[in-house]
């Protein structure tokens, strides 16, 4: 038996026994795709949670059972209690790791907070700082274990000294362990740091170790005593128990212990990685949790047995670490030990291979390739190959690593037992859980917090857990523990703040994750956010988040799918580049020619590509700086705004002139009571002097004006002055009546703004004031003269009605002048949408489409109550399908509610209804555009159901803010929006309702809310059922239309207005559509002799007598085929639409919205 246990037997023993575990590796990465598609997969999956128990639980749980008197390794408890009560967290951070790409633990703290280059740089080196003594650990276990086994040290507990470099086992552990790492994880670069070999070898070692172990204790149990009952009455007897408990630790040592082991799972890099990154799919979670928890029940069983024997049996100088193997030794079974050896070698194998790849992988990923990327080595030649350079940095790291570790191993070797040393490094690595934990439940993280806490954190640890380690070891002075920093014995480094109940790790535990939380919260909520930041929080606190937050519309159409594969070969070699790109592009369903323009989805799966082999934060910076320089040129950018800015100054001026033609003055003011805009009746009614108003002044002075001018009579000024400035502040609406000196009277009505400021009407009503006093004159004297009055008063109200309809007649006259050039720049927009620029060019272009957003609606709402007051609209009452309608609607407003991230059910039977099909489909409009504003998530419901025999009513539900009761009739008039309900991107005048409202008395039906605030709304409408002769157009024809490739297509676009040509060119070339504009019927019917085109797009109104339509017709009506045409047009008047159902001609209003069109052209070009 001496043989088999000389120093070059051991040695071929573990040198077979790694060769083994090299070729399972090799053979696993070979059979990759049957090992994923294997029923197994789960259980090897489950089996890798063990990398979390290393040497530690082969011996170092002994030696700590033997210490503290613990019958079950608390550690253990705490990764059991997450494993069944927190395995939410753990499901969310996989989910969060598929979605991001995730390749370490620095990789998904970095990307959670805006994918920061240096966070993620700090994250490594506190994994570095945190994980080498635990690597340490491991070289001195297996260093202990190869000398006990062979003879070194049976009877002493460690070396007084380090040994000489050449006997110092630890070295050549160290050696083989960085050719094993190297050769295991570093051979190459995989698009996705999975190692399914690797993964199948820790399954293995996982398996034999808890085999192994189980094994001792049944060994020491049945084999060296009669049993369980035998071994502990001799332990009773020899008085074991006793001598334990006078030396165990308190319970508050238990207790952090637990808490170390609980956070380890998802805080030591070796388990992320094995548990996170190298995750194929979250549903194996279900299986993989109840494997690990019972690996742990199991391994820690025998936990006790095994001490019990090693203080019965062992010479009580004998190291307890080493109880395991000491006892199969003195007791003449050295086989047996060479197993457990085995077993340790095991354990210590897959933790090293495991920790050194995801150092390697943090290292070169988040700290070499950022500084390889931001230097001359890549700037100076953006085409180098960085497939051979990065496995070369990552072995380089492997080496360095394990070289820092055995460092450590050196110069504390003779002073710490193994259990401080992985409570030492379990404590420094839970630093990361407040930033992982808050930055998936708490948006307001910000990465400031992160690294105020995680150095806060360091510098505690630091203080409490290693200089007391240090003092123990002679490299620092005793003094600091004994008395404390600056002779304060309340900074003790072991009893901070006079904390002297805990143990050293709970202490330095407990402190250092205060100071970590405190931080982290404290500098976040003082932090503001940018955009990254603001995204990634919602992709990583937010469950129903699909893909990355991350904006890449900065990146559209500047570049080709052959830039972005040969991008990735750099990183990731010229072959696995490829077929990744043809299985995305089989995957997806799309024809990746090399030449095409990028879309959005191949450009985002580049980077999760490259975020594989280079980390998330790296894959950002190669990208940006990949595509710098090839966006659309400022000058181009500029002539473009310049030209949309000219048409805003038209619609201001246009908007301008029709305030200044209303008889009531009006001033409008802002949020600080500054004015903003006023028309001149406003100046003569109120008889300010010429140049008295400006744009900026403030309100006060103008009412200051008014007081000293003696409007107020007898008031004391400034008492009038506060009062008026009052109401504007608090957001008041009034109504007063002003009697001046003159003899005129004013009437002024005051009413808040969205978002803040004031609208005030100014009307004359002298002469009404006249009549009604001189009616009340006359009314108890002279009955004729009543009736005189009553008559003039009469006339008056008429002339004041007919000038009001006047007004009105003329806002709804000009509606077509004023949409044109809007619809103009809306195209101008779309188009524009279409391109990419730099970040704050790209934020003008969103605030510019907002902007025109917002004009859209409010100039909508105003016109279309305008032309109900007119009478320029009346309904037209017939019986149709209400599927049409309701169809047609979701043909509209589906792709916002996705856009948004809502859900739009719509449930309709096949009623058929008596009404007027637009007024019934313009209040459903309104009902489904207001659930979309004011719906943050959840869903939308539009449903129908019956409400009598011979009605049905229609009703939209939605998961919004909801509507105190005392608001709801409220929200009907005209001009009401609700502050605390505003929270729509695109502001209003508050006319919606008050249009639907107008639209439902006209028809006879019956609109009502109920609203629970906090709880959503429902908006309803109430319609008579009509006769079941009406067909339904949905019925007979498909509703969804089949998307065809724009590519290629050949429209035509004939108006006369040459900036709406220029954007159709724009808009329909993003689109990859030949587009040909003509301005007259000469020009439209000269490029239709050249080329047929596949659609027409017409307006109505033209320069010549002749409309669009006309000129469509004559042309169709002269040719064998009919060419389908779309009219365009701001006359939104039902004249027009029918003309244009009745030729069979679709129609879409001005403003134009390039959504609506190219849903038109889809279902067209799907019917073709």
């Amino acid at each position: 038996m001496a043989d088999l246990l000389s120093n070059w037997t051991i040695i071929l023993i573990s040198l077979a026994f790694m060769g083994g575990l090299f070729f399972m590796a090799w053979l696993g990465d070979r059979r990759a795709d049957v090992l994923n598609r294997s029923r197994w997969r789960p259980v090897i999956y489950g089996l890798g949670f063990a990398v979390h128990s290393t040497t530690w639980a082969m011996y170092g749980t002994i030696g700590q059972s033997a210490q503290n008197g613990w019958v079950f390794g608390p550690t253990y408890v705490g990764g059991i209690l997450v494993m069944l009560f927190a395995v939410g967290l753990v499901e969310k951070m996989l989910t969060i790791g598929h979605r991001q790409n995730i390749t370490s633990i620095a990789d998904f703290v970095s990307a959670r907070y805006g994918k920061s280059q240096s966070l993620a740089i700090l994250v490594t080196l506190v994994a570095i700082i945190g994980v080498t003594p635990y690597i340490a650990l491991q070289l001195k276990a297996l260093a202990s274990s190869f000398n006990v086994l062979t003879g070194g040290f049976m009877e002493q507990s460690w070396p007084s000294s380090p040994l000489p470099f050449g006997r110092d086992t630890a070295l050549f552990v160290a050696v083989l362990m960085m050719l094993f790492s190297i050769l295991f994880g570093a051979r190459r670069v995989v698009s996705s740091e999975r190692h399914e070999g690797l993964m199948l070898v820790v399954a293995f070692l996982s398996l034999f170790k808890l085999l192994v172990f189980i094994g001792a204790g049944l060994f020491v149990t049945y084999g060296l005593f009669g049993g369980l009952g035998d071994l502990i009455d001799r332990a009773a007897v020899e008085g074991i128990y006793d001598h334990v408990q006078e030396q165990a630790s308190s319970e508050y040592s238990f207790l952090s212990s637990i808490v170390l082991g609980g956070l380890a799972i998802f805080c030591l890099p070796r388990s992320f990685h094995v548990i996170v990154v190298e995750n194929t799919r979250v549903s194996d979670l279900k299986v993989a949790r109840w494997i690990f928890a019972a690996f742990l029940f199991l391994i820690g069983l025998f936990i006790w047995p095994i001490t019990s024997a090693g203080l019965l049996l062992m010479p009580a100088d004998a190291n307890p670490d080493m109880y395991i193997l000491s006892l199969p030794l003195s007791t003449g079974h050295p086989a047996f030990a060479v197993l457990i050896y085995l077993g340790g070698l095991a354990a210590a194998v897959s933790m090293v291979i495991i920790s050194t790849v995801t150092l390697s992988i943090m290292v070169c990923n988040d700290v070499v390739i950022p500084l390889l990327l931001r230097s001359a080595f890549f700037t100076r030649d953006t085409t180098r190959d960085f497939s051979a350079i990065v496995p070369l940095v990552r072995r380089i790291a492997i080496v360095l690593i394990i070289s820092l570790a055995y460092l450590y191993y050196r110069i504390l070797t003779s002073y710490s037992e193994l259990a401080s040393f992985g409570l030492l490094s379990m404590a420094l690595l839970s630093q990361f859980a407040p930033p992982l934990i808050g930055g998936m439940y708490w948006k307001q993280g910000h990465r400031r917090g992160v690294m105020a806490g995680l150095l806060a954190g360091l510098v505690v640890c630091f203080y409490t857990l290693m200089i007391p380690e240090l003092a123990r070891s002679g490299l620092w002075s005793g003094d600091l523990v004994e008395q404390g920093l600056f002779g304060q014995s309340w900074l003790r480094p072991t009893a901070l703040f006079g904390t002297d109940f805990m143990d050293t790790v709970g202490h330095g535990l407990f402190w250092s994750l205060l100071f970590n939380s405190g931080l982290y919260v404290f500098v976040s909520l003082r932090s503001k956010a940018n955009l990254v930041e603001h995204i990634q929080a919602a992709t990583f606190t937010d469950q129903d988040q699909g893909e990355s937050g991350e904006d890449l519309s900065q990146f559209r159409e500047v570049v080709n799918n052959a830039d972005l594969q040969s991008l990735a070969e750099r990183f990731i070699g010229e072959e696995a580049a490829r077929e990744a790109f043809r299985k995305f592009a089989d995957d997806k369903g799309l024809s990746l020619q090399p030449s095409d323009k990028a879309v959005g989805a191949t450009i985002l799966f580049t980077e999760r590509l490259l975020a594989g082999a280079i980390g998330s934060a790296s894959a950002r910076v190669v990208l940006k700086m990949a595509l710098e320089g090839r966006n659309i040129k400022l000058d181009d950018f500029v002539s473009i705004v310049d030209e949309a800015s000219t048409v805003f100054k038209y619609n201001r001026d246009l908007l301008q002139s029709s305030m200044d033609n209303v008889s009531q003055g009006i001033s409008v003011v802002d949020h600080n009571l500054r004015m903003v805009a006023w028309n001149k009746s406003y100046e003569e009614i109120l008889g300010y002097p010429d140049g008295f108003l400006y744009e900026g002044r403030h309100v006060s002075e103008l009412i200051r004006f008014c007081a000293d001018r003696g409007d107020f009579g007898a008031a004391e000024p400034e008492e009038e002055i506060r009062k008026r400035i009052d109401y504007m502040e608090a957001g008041s609406a009034y109504t007063f009546q002003r009697f001046r000196k003159d003899g005129t009277v004013v009437e002024m009505r005051g009413k808040p703004m969205p978002g803040g400021g004031f609208v005030t009407s100014y009307t004359d009503i002298t002469e009404f004031k006249n009549a009604e006093a001189a009616l009340k004159e006359a009314n108890e004297t002279l009955e004729q003269r009543v009736a005189e009055r009553t008559r003039e008063l009469a006339t008056a109200k008429a002339e004041a009605e007919d000038a009001n309809r006047s007004k009105t007649r003329f806002l709804a006259a000009v509606s077509h002048d004023v949409l044109q050039p809007l619809n103009a720049a809306r195209i101008f927009t779309s188009a524009l949408d279409q391109k990419s620029f730099d970040g704050k060019t790209d934020d003008l272009v969103d605030h510019l489409d907002s902007s025109l957003n917002s004009v859209e609606e409010i100039l909508k709402e105003v016109l279309d109550i305008s032309k109900l007051e007119a009478g320029a609209i009346r309904p037209e009452i017939t019986d149709f399908a209400l599927e049409d309608v309701v169809a047609g609607l979701g043909t509209e407003f589906r792709p916002l509610f996705e856009d948004k991230g809502l859900e739009l059910t719509l449930k309709c039977g096949g009623y058929i209804v008596r009404s007027d099909r637009q007024f019934l489909r313009r209040i459903l409009q309104n009902f489904l555009s207001n659930a979309l504003k004011y719906t943050r998530q959840g869903r939308v419901l539009l449903g129908c159901r019956r409400a009598g025999p011979d009605q049905v009513r229609i009703e939209v539900w939605d998961t919004g803010s909801g509507i105190p009761e005392e608001y709801q009739e409220q929200i009907f008039g005209e001009f009401q929006r609700l502050d605390f309900l505003d929270q729509a991107t695109e502001k209003g005048l508050g006319l919606g309702l008050a249009i639907v409202r107008r639209m439902s008395g006209m028809l006879g039906h019956d609109v009502r809310v109920h609203s629970e605030h906090g709880r959503g709304s429902c908006f309803s409408v109430t319609v008579p059922l009509g006769e079941r002769t009406a067909q339904s157009a949905s019925s007979q024809k498909d509703s969804q239309a089949q998307w065809d490739s724009f590519a290629g297509r050949r429209v035509v676009c004939l108006d006369n207005d040459s900036s709406i040509l220029l954007g159709m060119e724009a808009l329909l070339g993003n689109w990859q559509c030949e587009v040909t504009g003509c301005r007259s019927e000469e020009e439209f019917l000269s490029a239709l002799a050249q080329t047929r085109p596949d659609v027409i797009l017409a307006d109505y109104h033209l320069d010549g007598v002749r409309t669009g339509i006309d000129i469509v017709s004559a042309f169709n009506k002269a040719q064998a085929g009919e060419i389908p045409c779309i009219v365009i047009s701001a006359d939104q008047t039902e004249q027009v639409k029918k003309e244009a159902r009745e030729k069979g001609y679709y129609y879409l209003p001005k403003p134009l919205r390039a959504a609506s069109l190219r849903t038109v052209l889809a279902k067209i070009w799907s019917e073709g």
